[in-house]
């Protein structure tokens, strides 16, 4: 770590991006100006606000560095202009609706040295409930950055990096994710901090538009997975589509959307208020029995060869072993993807014809929601 003398030699640029944010942007100016760390460029983009916004930035006029507010081309053009304005050593974007944690510049400066290009740590987050978990942002390993990516409001990156790779505005939601991984295949080196960067709230764009989010993090991901050799194609790719697959999948079943589009694809599968048994009660089973509810499917019981939780209860529903006495008539629906075809041939030595595999569910699902989410986001180009 650097002295307390040298510290404040890091020049550090803070760029908030913003369109009709007036409820929320006082908040975040606050968490800015009031960081005890000194040497801090303040940069507001506005994207021509109607609510009132611009009038409220103008208020802290004296402390912000650079304010424009102009018609733009979506978020990443708001913030492709906040890095061209930059004049910092090190950039961190915090959104207008987030909020830097009390000294949290501060805190992380002594970490950053000139051979580091990404600082990065951990953000908070708050959800409309009121409910805030604190989220990790270190990474293993390149399995890890893509599958999980990890926060802009939790990452300081030098700002010769992001002039050198302005984010894409191809993408509408995910450009930051694009350009992380971008500039990992680059070479350029991480460090993670055990410190709170920010407060990022749940309501934000990204986050309530979960079908295009998780259909451009798709593409973006197989963009670079192809770039791997074969030997890493063959190790990541199975686990990158599988987890992909599964967020995906839960996002389609919290929104309407997702509902209509479900019950348009397995309509031939399942029969309004069938009774259907599933096996499982791994990781995949809340995500099964969140599309079983949609489909207004009535289950029985849980079937698992666990003894230890045969006899319990998961979401009102009975745990029990594949000797109880079930009717082999009942459809069985494979919630676990790790041990499907074992499980498979487990059921049908068993007696049980008609099976259904989840992951059969959900990939057919998944593939429909990225083929309307892409078309969508053509029509919109």
């Amino acid at each position: 770590m650097k002295s307390d003398m040298e510290k404040e030699t890091y020049k550090i640029s803070v760029i908030t991006v913003v369109y009709n944010g007036v409820k929320t942007i006082e908040r975040t100016i606050k968490s800015v100006l009031g960081q005890s760390y000194g040497n801090i460029e303040y940069i507001i983009i506005d994207g021509n606000s109607t609510d009132g916004t611009q009038q409220l930035v103008t208020k802290y006029l004296d402390s912000i560095a650079y304010f424009i507010s102009e018609k733009d081309s979506g978020i990443y053009d708001a913030m492709n202009k906040g890095i061209d304005r930059a004049t910092g050593d090190y950039v961190i974007f915090i959104n207008s609706d987030d909020w830097l944690a009390d000294n949290s510049i501060g805190r992380c400066i002594g970490f950053l040295d000139d051979s580091i290009d990404v600082l990065y740590g951990d953000v908070c987050r708050i959800y409309e409930n009121g409910i805030e978990t604190r989220e990790k942002g270190e990474f293993k390993d390149i399995n890890d950055i893509i599958c999980r990516g990890i926060c802009h409001q939790a990452v300081l990156a030098k700002l010769k990096l992001l002039k050198e790779n302005h984010f894409d505005i191809h993408y509408k939601i995910a450009s930051d994710y694009d350009w992380l991984l971008k500039i990992f295949y680059q070479g350029a080196k991480f460090s993670y901090v055990p410190i709170v960067f920010s407060h990022y709230c749940m309501t934000g764009y990204s986050v309530v538009n979960h079908e295009l989010c998780a259909w451009e993090c798709f593409e973006i991901a197989n963009k670079y997975l192809s770039e791997l050799d074969d030997k890493g194609q063959e190790k990541y790719y199975p686990i990158v589509n599988e987890q992909h697959y599964l967020q995906l999948f839960e996002r389609l079943c919290e929104t309407v959307r997702g509902h209509k589009l479900l019950k348009n694809i397995l309509s031939n599968v399942f029969s309004h208020k069938e009774e259907v048994v599933v096996f499982g009660r791994g990781n995949n089973a809340e995500a099964c029995l969140k599309v079983l509810n949609v489909m207004e499917v009535n289950v029985l019981k849980i079937i698992d060869n666990n003894k230890e939780i045969q006899g319990t209860v998961y979401q009102g529903i009975e745990v029990v072993g594949l000797d109880s006495a079930l009717s082999r008539e009942n459809k069985v629906v494979v919630s676990s993807t790790s041990y499907e075809q074992e499980i498979y041939h487990q059921l049908v030595i068993n007696g049980f014809r008609d099976i259904v595999l989840f992951s059969d569910i959900k990939n057919r699902v998944c593939r429909m929601a990225k083929t309307e989410g892409k078309a969508d986001h053509e029509m919109e180009k």
